[in-house]
């Protein structure tokens, strides 16, 4: 996943936290474009961190702010992502994670292996980029997965 913090929910902060996400997300596509696995994603992401720290670092001081970046390869918990077609279950992931000066602001966050990062101005579209094996992949009921909620087990149990 990727994930951003903002530096607070100021408009300034906020707009710099989806300029960042938009380079870092060109970026990405150009270095995991021959990604088969999710081990391959983690490899490519962990040799680049410098630079997406980078990036994110010429943003800041484009835009004046006072505050620096920092990049990192580390697990985090999520909500549930709405689609349209499918959710994607709440739970602790491994994420690219840029902290942008306190990071005390709003995050935004997408995955990224497979790549379902989509835009806000794209959701509504959403899904007109795979093909339809790709979207029976990631929407099938196939028994071979078991979605379980370890909460939900232990109230069970009681």
């Amino acid at each position: 996943r990727l994930h951003i913090i903002a530096n607070s929910d100021s408009a300034e902060d906020q707009t710099l936290k989806l300029q960042i996400r938009d380079k870092i997300l060109v970026y990405m596509d150009t270095l995991t474009k021959e990604c088969k696995t999710k081990e391959d994603a983690r490899q490519i992401i962990s040799q680049h961190l410098p630079e997406f720290e980078k990036i994110a670092n010429s943003l800041c001081e484009a835009t004046g702010v006072s505050y620096r970046a920092t990049a990192s390869l580390s697990e985090s918990i999520f909500p549930t992502k709405e689609y349209g077609l499918f959710s994607l279950p709440a739970g602790r992931y491994e994420a690219l994670k840029i902290s942008l000066g306190t990071a005390e602001g709003k995050n935004w966050w997408c995955v990224l292996f497979p790549p379902l990062c989509v835009s806000a101005a794209e959701a509504e579209s959403f899904g007109t980029e795979f093909s339809e094996k790709e979207l029976r992949f990631i929407t099938s009921d196939s028994p071979e997965y078991k979605l379980k909620f370890k909460l939900l087990e232990l109230l069970k149990s009681l």
